[in-house]
């Protein structure tokens, strides 16, 4: 071989200093920066870029690399590393403005999407590429009220999320924005403290026990004690008229004038409600009094500390039911 082939071998060729690139497959980034060779990027088990030796072609290859991720636009995007869980991760209904009713409220509450320790969380750079973090398991293991959503790689306080009709100061980062930027983990521990002293969050996790609490015992809920309420008045109501009635119908069975020597006051009645052979009393409330000295304590509170305006035994109103 002579010695001319030998001057143009592999070995002895060149490289430009200008990046080759591939036109043979455009949809791929093949861009090989210049020589020494170790400035070539290499690629982790965690899909982290890290540059070795020669710092000085590092900005421009990050910034290739980048240029399509655009890693610190605060435009939220879908990213769905685990398509399976989309319907248990609040990013996605949040992202899709989709409603949330009381039994999803529960569901996601209760069974949310929680990453194992094999997970991986996305790496995000600082504007300059030279610095890196990811999201911590720690945040979310010491802080129940936290949530991640991998539709969208980043974290609410579903508390505040799905609890957010409360007073205190309307809060962005974890209610209207998930934690899913560089900056957010740079000072992630100083906004969590901030988001947690806010009476906001105070307020919507006062909200969230209660309703917990009421969804797992519906009886609890201020509607059913309202009810509740409103039942066991409407049955007392019913008690009281039952004891009057049945004196009604025994007079007029009985042909017993209802009327006595003069009319008695409902302050009368109660100045003599353990009298019962008053003299002058009508044979209607002497009959009233009989009931209660038999033990009927329902038409005795009645009587004794009932509403004036509608104790039910003043002649007028008897007579309207004969």
């Amino acid at each position: 071989m002579s010695s001319e082939k030998r001057r143009n071998s592999l070995l002895n060729y060149s490289f430009s200093k200008k990046p080759c690139t591939s036109t043979e497959n455009s949809g791929s980034m093949s861009t090989v920066p210049s020589t020494p060779i170790s400035t070539i990027l290499m690629t982790n088990a965690d899909s982290d870029l890290s540059l070795v030796n020669n710092p000085a072609h590092s900005d421009d290859v990050l910034d290739q690399l980048d240029s399509d991720s655009d890693i610190e636009s605060s435009e939220l995007k879908v990213i769905n590393s685990r398509s399976d869980t989309s319907k248990n991760v609040i990013g996605y209904y949040l992202f899709n403005k989709l409603s949330i009713d009381d039994y999803l409220k529960y569901s996601l509450l209760t069974n949310h999407f929680k990453p194992d320790g094999k997970y991986r969380f996305p790496t995000l750079y600082s504007a300059d590429h030279k610095h890196f973090r990811r999201f911590l398991m720690n945040w979310l293991n010491d802080s129940s009220f936290l949530v991640y959503s991998p539709y969208i790689e980043g974290c609410y306080c579903i508390n505040c999320v799905l609890f957010r009709n409360v007073q205190g100061q309307k809060l962005k980062l974890f209610v209207d924005k998930p934690c899913y930027l560089y900056k957010h983990l740079k000072h992630f521990t100083t906004s969590l403290k901030s988001h947690i002293n806010s009476q906001f969050h105070q307020n919507s996790t006062m909200a969230l026990d209660n309703f917990i609490r009421t969804y797992q015992n519906p009886s609890l809920s201020i509607s059913s004690l309202f009810d509740k309420g409103r039942i066991e008045r409407i049955n007392r109501n019913k008690a009281i008229l039952i004891s009057i009635i049945k004196v009604i119908i025994t007079c007029s069975r009985q042909n017993i004038v209802l009327r006595g020597h003069r009319d008695e006051t409902i302050d009368d009645i109660r100045k003599t409600i353990h009298t019962i052979d008053s003299p002058y009393g009508s044979n209607f409330v002497a009959l009233l009094k009989h009931r209660v000295d038999s033990g009927d304590e329902i038409l005795h509170e009645h009587l004794e500390s009932g509403p004036k305006n509608a104790s039910y035994i003043g002649m007028h109103q008897t007579q309207k039911w004969l």
